[in-house]
């Protein structure tokens, strides 16, 4: 889509929501759409589902833009259809069954992540004919929690209807399911205190379940980011299903079919 077409799409879609009051609601999308100056109305909604807003391009273009008047949100499209199929840490059992490790390498440290199990991190050197290794545990899980813990997910469920969200590098706000790693090596740093990491699970459908990353948030405790395909299959956790709600832009008194501004940005461009 080009930036005029965005800007189109933009100008539309702030004039609906305030009509509607819902300025701050971003689930709540739109595309913009050129059907001609005669579409097919059988393509178009009724009257009474639209509200009509005239504009006009630099160029002078007329248009005739049909918005929906109850444009359709993710919650919406959620509460018609509810999710009955299994739960995030059910969808991750089969990852956590196989003997299964993810690696990420750093200028120092490499991270061992085997999912389910344990995360560590180590540092081989070769000193004369031997390895030196430097190891620290981060955290292990113990399979026998995997009840207690989808016990503990269905009860927080019923209070909190959308999982937490991290924002990645790049800007994207991703909701993700976090699984606790805890009695890792002992911390120096601490009295009595085993480091501990929260692994955060996103859904990635063309990952293999690499570790994105790893952080030391405070002393002795981390954060590791996954991309993984196997929540994907809960609505909850992908990256955004919400449906677009049309905008249709019908030209008028002989406007082209599209504002030219927006071809001209499709043509190509000459070499310079």
């Amino acid at each position: 889509m080009t930036a005029f077409c965005l800007i189109y799409g933009a100008a539309l879609a702030l004039l609906l929501r305030s009509a509607h009051g819902n300025l701050i609601d971003d689930s709540v999308l739109f595309s913009i759409n050129w059907p001609g100056s005669s579409p097919d109305d059988k393509k178009l909604a009724s009257a009474e589902q639209l509200d009509s807003l005239w504009v006009v391009s630099a160029d002078k273009e007329r248009y005739r833009c049909l918005l929906p008047t109850k444009p359709l949100s993710r919650e919406d499209m959620d509460a018609g259809t509810p999710y009955a199929g299994p739960s995030p840490l059910a969808l991750l059992k089969p990852l956590f069954s196989r003997l299964f490790c993810s690696y990420r390498l750093e200028q120092y440290w490499t991270y061992e992540l085997c999912h389910g199990k344990s995360i560590r991190q180590y540092h081989e050197e070769s000193v004369g004919n031997k390895v030196a290794m430097q190891e620290y545990y981060l955290g292990k899980y113990d399979p026998t929690k995997l009840d207690r813990d989808e016990a503990n997910y269905l009860a927080d469920k019923i209070q909190v209807q959308r999982p937490p969200r991290i924002r990645l590098e790049g800007g994207l706000d991703l909701p993700y399911f976090a699984v606790n790693m805890t009695g890792g090596t002992m911390c120096e740093l601490g009295d009595g205190v085993q480091r501990m990491t929260r692994v955060l699970y996103v859904c990635s459908q063309e990952a293999r379940n690499e570790v994105l990353s790893i952080d030391e948030l405070s002393t002795c405790e981390y954060q590791a980011v996954v991309l993984t395909p196997y929540l994907c299959a809960h609505p909850d956790y992908r990256l955004d299903n919400s449906p677009e709600n049309p905008i249709q832009c019908v030209a008028q008194d002989g406007a082209p079919v599209r504002p030219k501004g927006l071809w001209d940005e499709r043509a190509p461009q000459p070499l310079s």
